[in-house]
């Protein structure tokens, strides 16, 4: 396939009942390849995955997956910009974040209200670099106690991380995700 000068590839396959059109581009000039991926899923309790058994041979090379990337420091943005693009919504004041880290390794990725309907918030990030990582998330409500929880938002038996002005101290192993649990105070 070729549109605009973009070259590419559209792979369609089946398993199971279900389909998968991947579709593979190269803009001109652009410095990335685009893999995009429509799916008709009807398993249930399968495991989804997409494989790029590669030979690269390059001076410099970077893969974002959804938790880290590694190679080029600005690989982790550029995946950011292309899957969670800005939203804009009118108004006159200026929003605040909810939760937010000042170390380019520390990546969070999801704030929302906990599962369980309690009006807990839970925020969950990650180390994105692949190395150690220390820094501060800081968040934009009051908040006291912070729980360390599994990904499905039960507690874990770990002291938690120290919460002092609303700045939580954390450390990170490589491509570690780590799940806070924190009651709006």
């Amino acid at each position: 396939m070729q549109e605009n000068g973009t070259a590419g590839a559209r792979v369609r396959r089946a398993f199971g009942a279900s389909t998968a059109v991947q579709t593979i581009t190269l803009a001109p000039g652009s410095p990335r390849v685009d893999c995009t991926a429509e799916i008709d899923r009807h398993e249930s309790e399968t495991f989804l995955k997409a494989a790029f058994p590669l030979d690269v041979r390059a001076d410099h090379a970077a893969a974002v997956t959804q938790f880290g990337h590694v190679g080029i420091g600005g690989a982790v943005r550029e995946g950011h910009r292309i899957n969670l693009p800005e939203r804009r919504v009118r108004g006159s004041g200026r929003v605040a974040p909810l939760a937010a880290t000042e170390h380019d390794g520390l990546v969070v990725s999801a704030v929302k209200l906990a599962d369980d309907g309690s009006g807990d918030v839970v925020v969950r990030l990650y180390e994105a670099l692949g190395a150690r990582a220390a820094g501060r998330l800081t968040l934009g409500f009051a908040a006291a106690p912070v729980v360390v929880t599994d990904l499905l938002e039960r507690p874990f038996d770990t002291p938690p991380p120290g919460l002092t002005d609303g700045v939580v101290a954390l450390v990170l192993r490589p491509f570690r995700i780590l799940t806070l649990r924190l009651r709006r105070s």
